[in-house]
């Protein structure tokens, strides 16, 4: 079989639900076959499409960003393929800079990659007018129009436009017929819409049409199905009996050996809507690194409830405690650099309970100014994750950093605590800090709370913080107990 042929092949078996065969049959076909430039691109294609980044990245890299010139010079559908990939690994940043540079009249592709980066964080109202704008375009073909309305449905209903979503779910239920895949995405999402507007019988009237149509498809689309089986079946009943709960942590168990993290996030988010769980509310908001879906958590939260100001993510009862805003034990000399690499990797990776982050996502939180390099990047972050891990066990820190597939992520193993701050930022160094009071307060005196509002810190960080600064003569105190103020140096 030739390239030509190969391509056509694996393309047709991706729209018939077929994407673990393409995954297995790609990656023995890049071993055998060495692929001409012309066609390199096509293969990422391929690669991208069935979750595979990190192999179109490493066929990529060398074009996009080759240090010496290259005949022909890259083009704008080689940047469209390795900007996506950059998005699915992590690196949004970069992605939407590369994304921003393409001239989307003659590479309409890019239009769906800039909406599938707002989709990563949950900002779907941002991708809306790409999504409609790519919708409009003339050079897609019919297949690639109802994928962008099925994705338009999707942040219809995920930004609660439900009369829009109905309207488009109703033109794709007759359009959709001829392909099981798309018609059954278009019956889950129809499910999600009854959901959201309390007609449980009509979703669940939706989810088995769905499952029938998908019973021979392969990957994540009856999952799926399954998932909001259990969510509807939850909210359908007046009594929240253990065994609705427990249908639905069996889906979230799926979701974590699936490694589908949105899934237990929402599969969290549900359990406490329907059970009126304030500590698994706060346990969601505390261990979401989306801002967008912080707002949706406060959304499903009855008003009585509040987001405390300050979270322990701890495992049993426990005695140590550390402050990850500062970098600091409480009571005791351990700490960090303040705002250093170690710091800021320790800092990152305790935002996120449910979704391991990606290494394109570690590399872009704490080297911005970089772009990720196939080549170097991963070994950059691997090294750093050995320093910190070498930091836990000097210290004694029952703390173990799990690399899984490619995806990292921090887990208490024995009791203790991490405090975390609601609306906490990336670390600064100690310097940067005492330097944005120093600007505030101009040499005049303040007191703790004033400077815990304006570093955006709790008081008892904060409190840690002065300590830390007046250790290193940085700032000067005066007076004792309430009446104290402090004055930068």
């Amino acid at each position: 079989m030739d390239i030509r042929e190969t391509l056509t092949l694996f393309d047709q078996l991706i729209k018939k639900g077929q994407g673990r065969k393409v995954r297995k049959a790609i990656k023995i076909f890049m071993q055998k076959h060495k692929i001409p430039r012309k066609h390199i691109v096509d293969f990422a294609n391929i690669a991208r499409r069935v979750q595979l980044p990190h192999m179109a990245l490493k066929m990529l890299n060398p074009i996009v960003r080759s240090k010496t010139p290259i005949t022909p010079s890259v083009n704008n559908e080689e940047l469209a393929c390795y900007a996506s990939c950059l998005s699915r690994i992590g690196a949004h940043g970069e992605a939407e800079k590369i994304l921003n540079t393409i001239n989307t009249k003659f590479n309409p592709e890019v239009l769906l990659y800039i909406s599938f980066n707002y989709f990563f964080a949950w900002e779907y109202k941002k991708a809306l007018p790409f999504l409609k704008k790519y919708r409009k375009s003339k050079n897609i073909s019919k297949y690639q129009k109802t994928v962008c309305e099925v994705n338009l449905a999707a942040s219809y209903i995920a930004e609660g436009s439900l009369d829009q979503a109905k309207e488009l779910l109703e033109t794709l239920l007759k359009s959709t017929k001829d392909s099981p895949l798309l018609h059954g995405n278009t019956l889950e999402l129809c499910a999600q819409l009854y959901i959201h507007k309390n007609e449980y019988e009509k979703a669940k009237d939706s989810l088995l049409k769905a499952q029938n149509k998908l019973k021979n498809t392969q990957g994540l689309q009856s999952f799926y199905v399954k998932k909001w089986h259990a969510i509807n079946q939850l909210l359908n009943s007046s009594i929240k009996t253990p065994s609705l709960v427990t249908r639905v942590l069996e889906v979230k168990k799926e979701a974590e050996n699936r490694r589908n993290w949105e899934t237990l996030r929402e599969c969290d988010l549900y359990i406490a809507k329907a059970t009126n769980d304030i500590e698994l509310f706060n346990t969601l908001y505390f261990g979401t690194s989306f801002s967008k879906y912080k707002m949706k958590i406060k959304n499903f939260m009855p008003k009585k409830f509040k987001i405390y100001k300050d979270y322990m993510f701890c495992k049993e009862s426990y005695k140590r405690v550390f402050d990850i805003q500062i970098g600091q034990e409480l009571n005791s000399n351990i700490k960090l650099n303040p705002g250093g690499l170690l710091h800021k990797l320790f800092w990152v990776l305790v935002q996120d309970f449910y979704r391991p982050f990606r290494v394109g996502y570690l590399h872009a939180q704490i080297y911005p100014d970089e772009f990720y390099d196939s080549a170097t990047s991963p070994d950059k972050i691997s090294q750093l994750i050995s320093r910190l891990r070498s930091w836990f066990l000097n210290y004694d820190l029952p703390l173990k950093i799990i690399v899984n597939y490619g995806v990292v992520q921090l887990k208490i193993i024995s009791p203790y605590a991490i405090c975390l701050t609601k609306n906490s930022s990336l670390p600064e160094p100690l310097t940067t800090q005492v330097q944005r009071l120093k600007k505030e307060f101009q040499h005049k005196s303040f007191r703790q709370i004033e400077a815990a509002l304006k570093l955006q810190i709790s008081p008892r960080s904060c409190a840690d913080l002065l300590k830390m600064a007046q250790n290193e003569k940085l700032i000067a105190k005066q007076g004792y107990g309430k009446g104290s103020h402090y004055r930068t140096i």
